[in-house]
């Protein structure tokens, strides 16, 4: 009776054993591969045709202003009085060629153009020395 219980619990053992399998590091790496790729066309169906974005933040020593306009001149949004240290909310307008213009009372305005798609943001910064950080805008 002992020998039998002892082969019974191996009998288990080495089916459990057998029944493990390994599969080949390829494998894995195509399917993290899939994975990245229907989480990508996932992002961007979750994007599709939403308008683009800026916003602005204030790292510098005085209120700032800014407007953002469409190449006839016309305001599409704005953030006026921004003080040092603050953030602004995103502003959404319609796609096409854009005009950034950032002003203050103490220093140069300055003014980048950029021609914005859907599915772009445009996180802007103005340093310590209250001048545009050389940030570009980028799709999401």
């Amino acid at each position: 009776m002992k020998n039998l219980l002892k082969t019974i619990a191996f009998a288990i053992l080495i089916t459990a054993l057998y029944n493990c399998s390994s599969e080949p590091l390829d494998d894995f790496d195509s399917a993290l591969e899939l994975i990245e790729e229907t989480q990508s066309s996932q992002d961007l169906a979750a994007c599709s045709g939403l308008n683009p974005e800026a916003r602005i933040v204030n790292n510098g020593t005085v209120p700032i202003d800014l407007d953002i306009l469409d190449m006839n001149g016309a305001v599409l949004g704005f953030v006026h009085n921004l003080a040092p240290g603050n953030t602004s909310i995103w502003i959404s307008f319609p796609a096409g060629e854009t005009l950034f213009a950032v002003s203050n009372d103490s220093f140069e305005d300055e003014k980048v153009i950029y021609t914005m798609t859907t599915c772009m943001i445009f996180d802007m910064e103005v340093d310590s020395s209250n001048t545009l950080t050389s940030a570009v805008p980028v799709g999401i």
